[in-house]
């Protein structure tokens, strides 16, 4: 998969959840929060296998992966969640 990024617009619900995690997390940025969210959102739902199917988890474990090495997505909310389901 080429490098490609994730494009997030700050809305006031983002910047609340952003708070929220600054105030625990002073020194990280909003890509570094953004990561560990998603990777907290991940390993609870991998929990929870019901949730997901095997293609599903890989395709988000990948997906993961690929953030954590700098790649990532930019389009619309639901071009994110095709794109993670990948």
């Amino acid at each position: 998969m080429p490098n490609t990024q994730i494009r997030i617009t700050k809305t006031d619900e983002m910047e609340k959840v952003l708070n929220f995690f600054y105030r625990k997390f002073p020194l990280l940025e909003d890509s570094e929060i953004v990561k560990m969210t998603l990777s907290i959102v991940y390993n609870d739902m991998k929990e929870k296998s019901d949730w997901l199917t095997e293609e599903e988890e890989e395709g988000v474990g990948q997906s993961l992966k690929d953030l954590k090495e700098g790649k990532g997505f930019q389009g619309t909310a639901k071009e994110v969640v095709k794109w993670l389901k990948k």
